[in-house]
């Protein structure tokens, strides 16, 4: 009976259908739409009460009321005409309006009886997607996985939405608002785009574009300001910023579009980079950009290429500021990899021109020059580059080595046996080289460690050997193994284990969850390792998804072992990883400083960033510790930190901990502590079981991930070898419902 009502409403109904985000004048609205609404009402006034020829009379005024921004109105008609005859156009009027009045539960239920009368009919596969794009950008406010999963049924269903899945990886749904807010901002953002694209004008001109670029931007913001949609618009108008050389209107816009989206924005990164080189804060400026350039390696987007190639150039750029000319030269070439169009650059520094002038007009070897702006650079004619290609000449600065550091011995091999090919990874500790141990005929991997580990002064460079040592000492299958520890000079190389494969965290962004089984089976070896290693008195103390890898033989390889983060410098993606705003450009450099130069942190808040983001939290008195070890040095990632590493204090339990935020995240696609206030949450244990993320997993995973974050160490699961017989026993648990 049900469907025989459903089947005649939605006849009755068919004929009312409008796009979900239809375009309308703008001359028609104000005035013209309660006009409507008049008209509307006298013509439900004229019929009996829940007469059938009603339904589309509600259904239309439901759309108008939601034009109007009257959305609980609009959820009253809307409901009121499924009451009369339940039919597909009112269940889908009532999703959109609850979505875009905030009840996103409510929103998932109303689009999926929709999606369920709408399948009914072959010939309304637009409408099918509507209401699959609905219940997506409802689960998606809720920050459900099973986002993804109708954003790919609504492509299927209708090949104009294809675009919702990178659209949705990237947080740019603008779909997903009212559709009077989503056609504001998307004639905004083009009209801005435009203004920043144009060319052959003079430069009063030009900045007149920019300026009404960053206006009509402005404007945008103001709609979605705080919302993860609110990022491209930050990064489009820091762009602005940059091209007007206001650099430090360009870094704070920057650290806003970092704030509401933290994970997967290469482009904030590289405009926050672009800033520091404007503002000759060369060492700022490198950080940002290896930053983004770690995101983007992982980042799946048509405009990859380009933001790479953009990062490499503004590091490269950089290090020129840094007096790093070969380091400089090895970016250039990456950036004419990603970009041929940019290849022109690389062939200009080698004849002595750095690729990093002021181009305000487009022209020349960068088709996107403007974008970057890097005019303050100029000056560097009389600094390193200068000195570089004097030394060598033009013609040897072309041939140069790629990535072969200046120190290494003439025959080309560290240590008379170590032959450098080239640069596989740059991170915050140093870059990684691919290389090869001639003395075995084996294929390595090799480190050079950050230049300023050169400023630990001896008795910090002492403890940093030896704490490499005491790593390369653990030899277990599942941790990558250290072969060597070399001193040259100043600088300092580690030789290890060249593993091939997908980290934790790739893995993730391209499935967003994994199950239970694979889970145990990834940190089956995980727990091992931990468990040896914890034996031998070594704590790993940054346990996250990217330093797990998959290896391309199915083995599973534990990275970064207990040398992690102890030389990173708080660049810009730590600063806004706690949701607070970025006060300076300098800010962030605090605690590497104190590290670095061997002096004690005078204060829990000394440390910018990363010590900002530990401060505050109810972690665990000192006294109550007791005798647990303290380092001045906190390291870590902050989502994965336990309360305890706020107070300095190493124990075995905070790789515990991590492990625990890990297999949250494995399994749900989120972190368990989301900001603003993770650390007050982690105090708290303030977090949605990952059952209720998850329906289906066994009660045996969440009670395992409370005790792992327990936030006293001293509370939590004490072993890996524990945490391990728990996550066995869960996923039994699992194969048997």
């Amino acid at each position: 009976m049900r469907l025989l009502r459903a089947a005649a409403g939605f006849l009755v109904c068919l004929l009312s259908v409008s796009p979900l985000f239809s375009q309308q004048a703008p001359s028609s609205r104000g005035r013209a739409e309660e006009e409507t609404l008049e008209e509307l009402d006298s013509a439900l006034a004229k019929l009996q009460p829940d007469h059938l020829d009603s339904c589309p009379l509600y259904n239309r005024r439901a759309r108008v009321l939601m034009d109007l921004g009257r959305f609980a109105e609009a959820e009253r008609d809307a409901l009121k005409s499924a009451e009369i005859s339940p039919n597909a156009l009112a269940y889908l009027r009532a999703a959109m309006a609850r979505l875009y009045g905030g009840k996103y539960p409510a929103a998932v239920e109303s689009a999926g009886e929709a999606a369920e009368l709408y399948r009914l009919s072959p010939a309304t596969k637009h409408e099918l997607a509507l209401a699959y794009e609905v219940s997506g950008c409802a689960k998606w406010r809720q920050n459900d996985p099973g986002a993804e999963d109708d954003f790919r049924a609504a492509g299927e269903a209708d090949p104009e939405r294809r675009s919702l899945l990178s659209e949705w990886r990237d947080g740019r749904l603008f779909s997903c608002l009212p559709g009077r807010t989503a056609r504001r901002i998307d004639a905004a953002s083009k009209d801005a785009a435009r203004l920043l694209k144009r060319e052959g004008k003079n430069k009063g001109e030009l900045r007149a574009d920019r300026e009404e670029a960053v206006r009509k931007i402005g404007e945008a913001l103001k709609l979605v300001e705080g919302r993860v949609e609110a990022h491209p618009l930050y990064n489009l108008r820091a762009r602005a910023y940059n091209l007007l050389k206001a650099p430090e209107k360009a870094y704070a816009d920057a650290a806003a579009s970092l704030r509401v989206k933290p994970k997967g924005n290469p482009a904030a990164c590289l405009e926050a980079s672009v800033a520091g080189l404007l503002m000759s804060d060369y060492e700022k400026s490198l950080q940002s950009a290896l930053s983004g350039i770690e995101v983007a390696q992982t980042w799946y987007s048509p405009e990859k290429p380009g933001i790479l190639a953009r990062l490499y150039r503004a590091s490269g750029c950089s290090k020129l500021g840094l007096g790093k000319a070969k380091e400089a030269r090895g970016d250039f070439v990456r950036m004419a990899e990603n970009d041929p169009g940019m290849d022109a650059g690389l062939k200009e520094f080698d004849k002595g021109n750095p690729p990093c002038e002021d181009r305000d007009q487009g022209q020349g070897w960068d088709s996107q020059s403007s974008y970057l702006l890097l005019g303050a650079l100029i000056a560097l004619g009389g600094g390193g580059w200068y000195a570089y290609s004097k030394r060598v000449g033009p013609d040897r600065a072309a041939k140069a080595p790629v990535s072969a550091p200046a120190d290494i011995a003439m025959d080309g091999r560290l240590a008379g046996k170590y032959e450098m090919l080239r640069i596989i990874g740059k991170g915050g500790m140093g870059a990684v080289y691919e290389g090869v141990d001639h003395s075995l005929g084996r294929v390595v991997a090799i480190k050079k460690m950050a230049a300023q580990l050169a400023q630990m002064g001896p008795e910090g460079r002492q403890y940093f050997l030896k704490e490499a040592h005491s790593v390369a000492a653990l030899h277990h299958s599942a941790i990558v193994e250290i072969y060597a520890v070399l001193e040259d000079g100043d600088d300092l190389y580690l030789v290890f284990e060249l593993v091939k494969g997908k980290t934790v965290q790739h893995l993730l962004a391209e499935e967003k969850r994994i199950h239970l089984g694979r889970a145990c089976e990834i940190l089956r070896p995980v727990c091992q390792a931990l468990q040896y290693a914890h034996g031998k008195g070594m704590v790993h103390r940054d346990i996250k998804p990217a330093n797990i890898m998959v290896t391309e033989e199915g083995r599973i390889k534990l990275m970064d072992f207990g040398i992690a983060r102890s030389l990173v410098d708080g660049a810009l993606g730590s600063a806004v990883l706690e949701g607070r705003p970025v006060s300076s450009p300098g800010e962030g450099r605090g605690l590497g400083a104190a590290v670095l130069e061997g002096r004690p942190v005078s204060s829990p808040g000394e440390g910018g960033a990363l010590g900002n983001a530990v401060q505050g939290t109810a972690a665990p008195s000192p006294s109550a510790i007791g005798a647990y070890a303290r380092t001045v040095n906190v390291v870590g990632t902050p989502p994965y930190m336990s309360p305890e590493t706020q107070q300095g204090i190493v124990c075995k339990e905070l790789d515990i901990y991590a492990l625990g935020v890990v297999l949250y995240e494995m399994l749900t696609g989120r972190w368990p502590f989301m900001e603003p206030d993770s650390f007050t949450k982690k105090a708290g244990m303030d977090f949605v079981a990952a059952s209720a993320r998850v329906p289906g997993l066994p009660r045996q995973v969440d009670d395992m991930i409370r005790r792992a974050l327990e936030p006293h160490p001293s509370h939590r699961m004490r072993t890996a070898a524990e945490f391990l017989a728990c996550l066995e026993a869960a996923a039994a648990a699992a194969r048997k419902t």
